[in-house]
């Protein structure tokens, strides 16, 4: 069963493929707006990766004002 992104089973919860494909076939963002679609698309699914915000803090710090590119 499907709910929200998320297959449901008598083996628990894990993230729909496709979902899954959109995260990883994300191409690389280039502007900070680009940067925050990522960081959102990739944080709903935050429970199943694990150290979510150690691999994303270098993603989240281009976000800052004074962020370089």
């Amino acid at each position: 069963m499907e709910y929200l992104g998320h297959e449901l089973s008598g083996d628990g919860v894990r993230p729909v493929q496709r979902l899954i494909t959109a995260v990883t076939e994300f191409r690389r963002p280039t502007d900070p707006t680009e940067v925050k679609r990522f960081v959102h698309l990739a944080g709903y699914y935050r429970k199943f990766i694990e150290a979510f915000g150690s691999i994303m803090a270098p993603m989240t710090k281009l976000l800052k004002k004074d962020a370089e590119w």
